[in-house]
């Protein structure tokens, strides 16, 4: 269950930024901006709680790394995102 609150989370915080910084949005949606760092490190406290530190931080890592990807695809092929 914790792989996929990692997991979970990297994608909304990720999905928050590229929905935030696209097309000089920023300045709109500040608050979202920092609402989608606060949840990449949300999914950074929930990692290193469920695990240890090394462990942890590598799964968080790799979990960032996926989420960012999935992320990307979505943008890249066109599919209807929250913008």
């Amino acid at each position: 269950m914790a792989h996929l609150a990692v997991l979970s989370l990297s994608i909304l915080g990720f999905r928050l930024l590229a929905i935030t910084t696209s097309q000089g949005a920023f300045r709109y949606r500040r608050e979202l901006f920092w609402l989608g760092w606060f949840l990449l490190l949300v999914a950074l406290a929930v990692a290193l709680g469920f695990w240890s530190l090394g462990l942890g931080l590598t799964l968080w890592l790799g979990y960032l790394s996926t989420g960012a990807g999935v992320v990307f695809l979505v943008r890249a092929l066109g599919l209807p995102d929250a913008r």
